[in-house]
């Protein structure tokens, strides 16, 4: 006969044991609750903006249908090759803003994964504008928004890269620092026997500690290679610790214990190489999200240290560079920005809205993409296609015979070394040559498919191709074309913009539109890398 006291022993004796996964149980059931509601609330949310949405879409296409049943049919006048450019161009630019409406709907419910290309919009109100990363200065700020399209808005993305190990570097360094701080006073108290063998197992201890490090960079950079072609992506949840890689300078955002350089009161944050001081993690900025959850794009978030406990990416009001009109075309183009404030770390956070710019999967980074560098080689002539690297170019007091802008491409012929010449020879490459493609805004990156519109930039200088289409340089009868001269500018004319009498610094969107073809048989819509 079992006893009673044993009984209520053992019953209290289970319910004790019980009581902390009870409490975890009641715990989970609670954030499932809040998960829940706030799922809820943006699926409500989300219905309203693309109805919204879709109500602009339909007005843009009835906007459309009209200018169709405008345009003339049959016995109407003839269209030039330059209105059917300009109209190509409009279309584009059209069907861009209906694609731009349906990116922002498709985006509001789009986990963020690692190898996305994000940018990061800081949303308080006094320093609002973008995250960027001065790639000279190597440091941090916060660009206002003071333009829909700035001109440096590659400056802007970051990579999110999971946690790179950094063990066997930190204790490099530690070993460092003992060296220099002990090294000299220990071996003046050991006899002289005692000093080298201690020497011995310590130079010992340090090759082997180096042989560790290289090993632990070719995981980090074999491991960095493959979020950055795509083949490894996971789901990135807050709390989660993470690296934000700065994609045009290669290097990671980066704490400092120093204090930062224009307001003291916080700690600097700078674009470093890896280390473990270029951890951060997303934390939720509202209750609808909580540790653990998934992070979604236009999501609000706030970025802490992992290095420096308790301490937030935060902007303050101080600027880097005090010019009274940064937007004086009489600038160089590199001072031509808006107001960029500093960057550092606080234990007042900033808020920081999280936008994609691209997602390339395995098999797209395959495929030419915007931004990625390229040379156009003439086969014909032997020569590439090259441009002056000065940005002021166009601002030199000097003439041409032909009066053609003073920034224009031209042909550069290879060297005669009396044999075959070789276009992948690393000795005919220079800078001067190096282009790449861009959407029709800057804002977006993507893959580049045949015949649809890009703009090609210069990379050394920053300019745009351009064409002027008003006055063509030279006909070719027999053939019926017309040749138009090409040259490079600032930037296309916003709506706000005043059209400048120099035609190399502002032009009309639709001259910097090009359309790519193949003029061989494809298969493919995409352009392979």
């Amino acid at each position: 006969m079992a006893d009673p006291a044993l009984e209520e022993t053992l019953g209290r004796v289970i319910a004790q044991a019980n009581a902390p996964l009870l409490e975890r149980v009641a715990a989970l059931e609670k954030a499932l609750e809040r998960d829940k509601d706030a799922l809820q609330h943006m699926v409500k949310d989300n219905q309203s903006k693309m109805a919204k949405q879709l109500v602009g879409i339909n007005q843009t296409m009835a906007e459309l249908r009209v200018e169709v049943e405008k345009a003339p049919v049959g016995g109407g006048a003839a269209v030039s090759d330059g209105e059917a450019k300009a109209r190509r161009a409009r279309s584009s630019y059209s069907s861009k803003s209906m694609r731009k409406a349906g990116d922002e709907a498709d985006t509001v419910l789009d986990p963020v994964h690692t190898g996305d290309l994000i940018i990061l919009k800081e949303v308080n109100s006094d320093t609002s504008g973008f995250l960027l990363g001065d790639q000279a200065a190597l440091r941090a700020g916060v660009q206002k928004e003071v333009v829909q399209d700035p001109i440096n808005f590659d400056d802007y993305v970051y990579r999110i890269v999971p946690m790179l190990n950094y063990r066997q570097r930190n204790e490099l360094e530690v070993l460092k620092e003992s060296r220099n701080r002990l090294g000299r006073s220990r071996s003046r108290s050991l006899s002289r026997s005692a000093s080298m063998g201690a020497a011995d197992a310590e130079k010992e201890a340090e090759n082997l500690l180096y042989t560790r490090v290289e090993h632990e960079e070719n995981q980090n950079a074999a491991w960095l290679a493959q979020v950055v072609g795509g083949s490894s992506k996971d789901v990135v949840k807050y709390a989660a610790v993470i690296q934000l890689q700065h994609v045009k300078s290669g290097l990671f955002l980066t704490v400092r214990e120093e204090a930062a350089p224009f307001d003291p009161d916080c700690r600097s944050v700078v674009l470093s190489e890896g280390s473990s001081a270029a951890y951060f993690k997303f934390m939720p900025r509202f209750k609808a999200q909580t540790e653990g959850s998934i992070v979604y794009f236009t999501h609000s978030l706030i970025l802490e240290s992992i290095k420096q406990e308790g301490l937030f990416l935060h902007t303050s009001p101080v600027v880097y560079d005090d010019i009274p009109n940064q937007l004086d075309p009489s600038l160089p183009k590199c001072l031509q920005t808006g107001t960029i404030c500093e960057s550092n770390i606080s234990p007042q956070f900033s808020t920081f809205s999280i936008h994609k710019f691209s997602r390339f999967d395995a098999d797209e980074v395959k495929c030419l993409r915007t931004s990625q560098p390229f040379r156009l080689y003439h086969s014909q002539s032997e020569s590439f296609v090259q441009a002056s690297c000065n940005t002021q170019k166009d601002k030199l007091e000097v003439l041409r015979v032909d009066d053609l802008p003073l920034h224009i491409p031209y042909l550069k012929a290879l060297v005669d070394k009396g044999e075959d010449p070789d276009p992948t020879n690393p000795e005919n490459h220079i800078c001067k040559g190096v282009w790449c493609f861009e959407s029709t805004t800057r804002k977006v990156g993507s893959i580049l498919a045949w015949d649809k519109p890009v703009r090609v930039r210069h990379v050394p200088s920053g300019r745009y191709l351009a064409v002027d289409t008003s006055n063509p340089v030279k006909e070719l009868s027999s053939l019926s074309e017309e040749w138009y001269s090409t040259f490079l500018v600032d930037d296309s004319a916003g709506e706000d913009s005043d059209m400048l009498t120099d035609v190399a610094k502002l032009v009309a969107a639709e001259d910097m539109i090009f359309y790519v073809s193949s003029a061989d048989a494809i298969k493919t819509e995409t352009m392979a890398n």
